[in-house]
This record gives structure tokens, C-alpha cells and sequence, in this order.
């Protein structure tokens, strides 16, 4: 955990390296905002937006989403998991603009709940996370973008073991996560 942390420093003090760097191209670059939408969480029938604002090649993120874990990735025992997520991200893209590669990391906080099976009792638990991600953002035409992306997501505090009915429930430390962001910039 220790060396996920360090890592996470490290590309903040990355971000913040790059955008300190004098480079004519970035500093004429006006501040970008954009917002996105996830492909993963509406394919659950849940829900996920995005806003950004960010320039030379940095950008930060607020991220707001809601999506029902499917049934396969659900720990056995236990049904009908949710998860609701808000997230405080940077992302540097080494390219200098805000397409291409990207990795990032940041703060995430998730309310979940999980019922057990057979009994329908119902469980609640809550995470804080370290996130580390990268992705690459194609430009399909003007503004518009798919964003495909890959992320791992660490617990650092929050519930441990969950008593739920006569089972418990316990938040995996590790999660990983793919898929692909649909967004706009103006």
C-alpha cells in the first residue's frame, strides 16, 4: 500500500512539475472544461458524470456515479451490490493537450450496499480509496472524444468486515476496473 501511495505522490508532484515547466505551447493554451460520461456504470443501470477543467496538459476531475456490480463480480453468498462513488482526480497528459495518453490518480469515497443471499438482508459499508488510472483519449471529430481506460482502486480506510444476516461481507482491497468514457470539451 505503501508503494501505491508513493506512486500517487508521485505523479502529483508530476502534474504539478509539468505545468511548472515553461513551455510557450502550454502556457498559451487556454483553460479547458469538459464533461464525460462512462459506458460501465449505465450498462449496469446505473449512472456516471464527469467535469473537468484543467490546461497544459493537466486536468482536474469531480466524478459522481452510481452502478450495481454485476452478479459475477459479486462475492458468493451475496446479491444485488451497489456502489455509489464521488472521486477528486488529476490526470497529466504527457503529449501537453488534453488527448493521447494520460495517467492520473486521486481521492475517492464509496457508500455501498450488498444484500445477502437467500435472506435479502441488507448490509452498508463505506470505503475511502486511492485511485491510479491511465487511459488514451481519441478524438473522433471536433470536440467529441472516446476515452478508453483502465484503473485500480485501493481501500485506505473505511469499513472493515460488514455483518450482513448471519454472513459478513468484507470490501475487497483491491479492485480493478475498464471501460470507456464518451465526453466533449468546449
Amino acid at each position: 500500500m505503501k508503494r501505491i501511495a508513493s506512486l500517487l505522490l508521485a505523479v502529483l508532484a508530476l502534474s504539478g512539475s509539468l505545468e511548472a515547466q515553461p513551455d510557450e505551447a502550454a502556457s498559451a493554451q487556454p483553460m479547458i472544461v469538459g464533461a464525460e460520461l462512462d459506458v460501465l456504470p449505465f450498462a449496469t443501470g446505473g449512472w456516471y458524470g464527469s467535469i473537468w477543467a484543467g490546461g497544459g496538459g493537466t486536468r482536474l476531475r469531480a466524478v459522481g456515479s452510481r452502478i450495481h456490480v454485476p452478479e459475477f463480480a459479486t462475492p458468493e453468498g451475496f446479491q444485488n451490490q451497489s456502489i455509489t462513488a464521488v472521486a477528486a482526480l488529476c490526470d497529466v497528459f504527457p503529449a501537453g493537450s488534453f488527448e493521447r495518453w494520460w495517467i492520473g490518480g486521486g481521492l475517492e469515497y464509496w457508500s455501498g450496499s450488498v444484500e445477502e443471499s437467500g435472506s435479502g438482508i441488507e448490509g452498508q459499508y463505506h470505503s475511502y480509496l486511492l485511485t491510479l488510472g491511465t487511459g488514451y483519449v481519441w478524438k473522433v471529430a471536433g470536440n467529441f472524444y472516446l476515452n478508453p481506460w483502465a484503473a485500480a482502486h485501493v481501500i485506505v480506510a473505511g469499513s472493515g468486515d460488514v455483518p450482513v444476516g448471519s454472513s459478513t461481507f468484507s470490501p475487497r482491497t483491491l479492485t480493478g476496473e475498464v471501460s470507456l468514457k464518451v465526453g466533449w470539451h468546449f
